[in-house]
């Protein structure tokens, strides 16, 4: 009986450690499980921007989560920005593109921006931030891209391609690499600028935004092998604008 009741209390505890075991590994799934929010980039610096022009960030949001990722709202916080998600609702494994558009008024200096993601997330708000050196440049910028914007006012011929000039004044080559590029336009930049030498960065309006007014803007980012690094970003502003609305936040529509 002694024997037989020992071998019977092996066995029960072991089964009890291979139950308590299941629910503990349950519980750790669970524990992961609902909807959860990752966003590709949540700060973005523009650099140097002319003032008094409309720059575009555009990042993703991604459904990492074990069901369905819904995104109530984002605020921007300031009328100088809106947002656009191209979608409400992301199933597990699915993605958003939103594009954010600044309205940069014509004050020189460093500013930032913060916008918020609301969403069913356990995380709740998930914060964006935005930062620019607004001022155009200035005669010691050691690079500079000429003209720092692009504008094809109604009365003009539209051009479908464009070239700037990036100067490049530092003592050394510079490397050139696109990091930011707006809906509509498509980017050609050099890989490098020799040391005080200019470069050529080709723009093109795709076919499809010809007909209709573009507000955009494309960022690269100017390094060296001493450590220089330097983000530039480019306003690009096609077509007619004086007569159309406002744009504002929209989830989901245009």
């Amino acid at each position: 009986m002694i024997i037989g009741f020992k071998y019977n209390s092996i066995y029960y505890i072991g089964l009890l450690l291979a139950i308590s075991g299941y629910f503990a590994s349950a519980g750790s799934v669970m524990g992961h499980s609902g909807p959860k929010m990752e966003i590709d980039h949540q700060e973005f610096d523009f650099g140097i921007i002319p003032g008094d022009c409309k720059v575009e960030f555009r990042t993703w949001i991604r459904s990492t989560g074990s069901v369905d990722l819904e995104i109530a709202d984002i605020k921007t916080g300031c009328a100088c920005i809106s947002s656009y998600a191209d979608k409400e609702v992301l199933a597990p494994g699915d993605s958003a593109e939103v594009v954010f558009r600044w309205m940069v008024r014509d004050t020189a200096g460093t500013t930032a921006k913060q916008v918020f993601v609301f969403s069913n997330a356990g995380s709740g708000v998930a914060k964006i931030g935005m930062t620019a050196m607004i001022g155009g440049f200035g005669e010691a910028e050691r690079v500079q891209v000429v003209p720092d914007r692009i504008s094809s006012l109604p009365g003009r011929t539209l051009s479908r391609e464009w070239t700037l000039k990036l100067n490049n004044k530092f003592g050394e080559t510079c490397t050139i690499n696109p990091v930011m590029t707006g809906k509509g336009i498509t980017l050609a930049v050099p890989d490098s600028v020799l040391a005080g030498e200019t470069g050529a960065i080709h723009l093109e309006v795709e076919q499809e935004s010809v007909d209709q007014p573009l507000e955009t803007s494309f960022t690269i980012e100017v390094g060296s092998g001493s450590g220089f690094s330097r983000r530039i970003t480019v306003p690009v502003a096609i077509g007619n604008f004086g007569h159309k609305p406002t744009y504002v936040r929209t989830l989901g529509k245009n």
